[in-house]
């Protein structure tokens, strides 16, 4: 006999093969004579044996008992039935577990139909309890439980779909029981507030993430109606929509006054960012070194970024540094513009013919630094494209620019960054209202996050991006000269017109 820790694992191996012996035996067994077979066997075997060592049993099956059993009990155990109900039954899960029974991925037909006739024999009972549980709100021990259930079932077959699928179903019940019971509206925001706390995105997504959603959402609340009786209501599910909107919402602005606070409570975020900056600065005015003898100074700005707070606060931002970096490569190309020879190509267009045509009109003018992208070969050039990054190595800086490509002489271009300043800007009230365009009661719809949408007044809008979202501005003073009128060649692409 196997020593209770092995039970479960032992289960799982020949779960495949128990489905099949269970089918055999409702097609091919007595049910008296097998009740008897079963009564002996576990005689036998439970003599020897220590349940409370296991407790498997305890944990993951449920019985719903009859108002006669209750009262048999309660008596044999000194309670009234009511003490006995209230200290150790749970009324309202009875129709979940049936529910979730009908749900389960794995569920055979037989399994599905039995559920599904149990409860029309019983759809007026399971009525009146819903509508009971929704009327005076649903009991957060009631959920926890549901949801304990639902996982130790979930232990027993383990599979990636099917705990999705389950915990959709848990919510499935609750939201909709709500829904039914009361058409207000009162109770279903209290119990999504039971279920949504801290996962208001996930609830929002299981039910509305997209057209497709929306759509089987309105279905499983259709059908959840009809199998247990009730009348659908498609304002229901534009209720459920509404109130799933402004709990993400008042979420997402709590969130997003968080992750600014954090931001500003930074105070290594701006020196860390000016430290990295002038380090690469330096490296950019060493490659450029020769001064020539006429200096002209700017202060110029060397990137304006509307930026994400959390990504800010992020550790080892790549994302963040590669755009400082082409940012300033971009300034260095703008400011060489009017010292090279150009030319602007068509996007997918060949550009080594021009390329060649290009360089041989500098009379053999040493050219030893490439900036730009590589995008700008067309994909019939990737071996051309491959042997000028091979040919330049470490002198050709990409640094994510996009759609140019130049080719200059380090000798003849003269770069000094000085007085460089990193800020932190709030958008102001102005800019957000100018973006966003309000409908006709003076509501802002606004993409929240992975096209969910918030319904937000000026008011919260302006909050919410305010604390959402950063401009990220750098500056500095840029000396530069030039030795010659024309230090190197380049390609600009055009981009087609739609």
């Amino acid at each position: 006999m196997l020593i209770a820790y092995d039970v479960r694992e032992a289960a799982q191996k020949l779960e495949a093969e128990n489905h099949r012996f269970r089918r055999f035996l409702k097609t091919h067994a007595d049910e008296d004579t097998l009740d008897q077979q079963f009564l002996e066997l576990h005689k036998e075997l439970f003599e020897s044996y220590d349940c409370s060592k296991c407790r498997n049993c305890c944990r993951a099956y449920d019985v719903s008992l009859e108002d006669r059993e209750i009262a048999a009990i309660a008596a044999a155990k000194g309670f009234t039935p009511d003490a006995l109900c209230k200290q150790y039954l749970v009324e309202g899960l009875c129709g979940y577990l049936y529910y979730i029974a009908m749900c389960e991925p794995l569920a055979d037909e037989e399994q599905i139909q039995f559920c599904r006739e149990y409860i029309n024999r019983n759809c007026n009972h399971f009525k009146q309890l819903i509508i009971s549980c929704g009327i005076y709100h649903m009991s957060s021990d009631d959920i926890k439980l549901s949801y304990e259930l639902m996982r130790a079932w979930e232990v027993t077959k383990i599979n990636c779909v099917k705990t999705l699928v389950f915990d959709s179903v848990a919510n499935d019940f609750w939201t909709f029981s709500s829904l039914v019971a009361e058409p207000s509206g009162y109770s279903l925001f209290d119990t999504l507030g039971k279920i949504a706390a801290g996962n208001e995105f996930k609830l929002y997504s299981q039910y509305f993430a997209d057209h497709t959603t929306s759509k089987c959402t309105r279905q499983k609340y259709k059908d959840f109606c009809d199998l247990f009786g009730f009348t659908f209501d498609e304002a229901a599910i534009s209720l459920l929509k509404s109130f799933l909107s402004e709990m993400y919402k008042q979420s997402s602005i709590q969130e997003a006054e968080r992750e600014h606070r954090e931001l500003i409570e930074n105070t290594d975020f701006l020196p860390e960012q000016i430290c990295m900056i002038k380090e690469y600065c330096e490296q950019l005015s060493n490659r450029f070194s020769d001064r020539s003898s006429e200096i002209v100074s700017d202060h110029i700005t060397l990137f304006n970024s509307n930026e994400f707070c959390f990504e800010l606060s992020r550790k080892g931002n790549e994302r963040l540094q590669n755009m400082i970096k082409a940012s300033i490569l971009a300034a260095v190309c703008r400011t060489i513009m009017p010292n090279i020879r150009t030319s602007e190509v068509n996007f997918g267009e060949p550009v080594t013919p021009i390329i060649e045509e290009l360089k041989a009109s500098m009379d053999g003018s040493l050219i030893n630094t490439a900036i730009g992208s590589k995008n700008c070969f067309s994909y019939r050039e990737r071996n051309e494209e491959k042997r000028i990054i091979e040919e330049f190595g470490e002198n050709f800086l990409s640094g994510n620019i996009r759609d140019a490509l130049f080719f200059i002489s380090q000798t003849g271009f003269f770069v000094d960054f000085n007085n460089i300043d990193v800020r932190l800007r709030n958008i102001t009230r102005e800019e957000i209202l100018t973006e966003n365009t309000p409908d006709k009661n003076g509501i802002y719809p606004y993409v929240i996050t992975n096209r969910l949408m918030g319904y937000f007044t000026e008011d919260e809008l302006v909050k919410f991006v305010q604390n959402r979202q950063v401009i990220l501005e750098g500056t500095c003073d840029l000396k530069h000269g030039f030795s010659s009128d024309c230090i190197g060649y380049g390609i600009i692409l055009r981009q087609t017109q739609e």
